[in-house]
């Protein structure tokens, strides 16, 4: 089994500690190195080899809203997993992290194989659903599948197979303009604000699978 690289980013030590020693566990677990602050990561993972996982506190999201974007920008390929430290985390604020390219969220109350679990499924299945992001989802995207034309569905489909607007235009029969078209009129329908969040809802509704 091959080794899968951790990053633990988190501003309490004490929880740092924990995973670490919770890992040891697991003997395909390594966590690469660990980040107290937002400024601490993005100097790590400019100078470390390729993590598979970054398992960060949302406060450290929330103070700086632009971290995300950062970890992104350096490590397009990295996945993920945000742990959110507070007991009853925003609904919103879940379903925004969601769409803009966080893997799955955690709360505090998760285990040690919870957080395995979360790890290793997406590693395999691009996102990890646990019961705070579904009740996110559904609070901020409409998930009403039958709203969809079969043109609609279908277009989403070749979305999520990452198919550019020119091939997708050429496979389904219609012009560029009218697959932009259709693409605005989905977003409205669904309530998602980005691809992202298409993939969600298609994900959600086994519209289509991603791998």
């Amino acid at each position: 089994m091959s080794t899968i690289k951790v990053i633990i980013a988190d501003e309490q030590t004490l929880f740092r500690s924990a995973v670490i020693n919770g890992f040891s566990l697991y003997k395909e677990m390594a966590v690469t190195a660990e980040a107290n602050s937002d400024v601490s990561l993005l100097d790590i993972i400019k100078n470390i080899e390729q993590p598979d996982v970054i398992l960060i506190s949302s406060k450290m999201l929330s103070d700086n809203k632009s971290v995300l974007s950062q970890i992104k920008k350096i490590l397009p390929n990295v996945k993920i997993i945000v742990m959110f430290h507070d007991m009853q985390p925003s609904l919103i604020h879940v379903a925004f992290l969601m769409e803009e390219g966080v893997n799955s969220c955690l709360e505090n109350h998760s285990t040690i194989e919870n957080i395995h679990d979360a790890i290793c499924a997406v590693l395999k299945e691009k996102y990890h659903f646990t019961d705070l992001i579904e009740k996110a989802l559904i609070h901020k995207l409409s998930w009403a599948k039958n709203d969809l034309t079969d043109d609609e569905m279908t277009i989403l489909q070749l979305m999520c197979q990452e198919k550019t607007t020119k091939q997708i235009a050429d496979e389904v029969g219609l012009s560029h303009r009218t697959i932009q078209d259709k693409y605005g009129n989905i977003k409205i329908k669904t309530g998602a604000i980005s691809l992202t969040g298409l993939i969600l809802y298609a994900i959600r509704n086994k519209i289509a699978f991603v791998r």
